[in-house]
């Protein structure tokens, strides 16, 4: 059987063709362990909330603005590139 290795087509037993594949490691199992305690400390107790991103209004108006740039551009370009295609069309007939 032919593999290639760097680059190079080579020829090898298939016992070695196992040991060329690339293999999942068996997978390392952890365990929790308590930690131990240290002299003097606090333990800072805080609720946590989950926020969205800040939707500022400025925000919004620029994306408005640059959605309608990016709309006018595509929409005056769409006529040019259909005459040019046109023009193209009829050069090779």
């Amino acid at each position: 059987m032919l593999t290639s290795v760097g680059g190079f087509a080579i020829s090898a037993p298939a016992f070695m063709l196992k040991r060329l594949a690339m293999t999942r490691p068996q997978p390392t199992r952890l365990r929790e362990a308590e930690a131990a305690p240290i002299d003097d400390t606090k333990v800072i107790d805080a609720r946590f909330k989950v926020i969205g991103r800040k939707r500022r209004f400025a925000h919004m108006i620029w994306r408005g603005l640059v959605t309608i740039f990016w709309a006018a551009l595509i929409g005056f370009m769409i006529p040019p590139a259909l005459v040019a295609f046109d023009y193209l069309r009829d050069f090779f007939r």
